[in-house]
């Protein structure tokens, strides 16, 4: 197992154990006795981001899915593991979010957007349109 795999699937065991959720800290504590630590935390990562993401009982996670797949799932998986983040993260979104922002993905782009050198129009308040001299 990949490091980053495995620190995702920590935090993601510490996260259940450490919750609210009446019962649950018992119900992976036992899995854990029962299945073994690695099976307990991919259900906590299950768990997590199904809550997380506000899935239906129908859908699947990112960390059970296949990356690039014809699901949202998929779509988010392959998003995921593009930018470095485990398929297991317990907040894909979040850390999805985190990483664009510490990026230099949102240094302005110039040009793009809001350009520098731009021709201003007869009245002095747009572009110059095709037809203004």
């Amino acid at each position: 197992m990949e490091k980053i795999d495995r620190e995702a699937l920590e935090l993601a065991l510490k996260t259940v154990l450490e919750g609210d959720e009446p019962g649950r800290p018992d119900q992976v504590r036992w899995m854990i006795e029962e299945e073994g630590w690695e099976y307990a935390a991919k259900f906590c990562s299950s768990l997590l981001q199904r809550q997380r993401l506000q899935l239906k009982p129908w859908d699947q996670p990112p960390c059970r899915s296949k990356p690039d797949s014809d699901s949202e799932a998929g779509r988010l998986l392959a998003q995921m593991l593009a930018a470095g983040i485990s398929r297991y993260d317990p907040d894909p979104i979040q850390v999805l979010n985190d990483k664009v922002i510490n990026s230099s993905q949102l240094s302005p782009k110039r040009g793009l957007r809001h350009p520098q050198h731009r021709s201003v129009d007869t009245d002095g308040d747009g572009p110059e349109s095709a037809g203004a001299a």
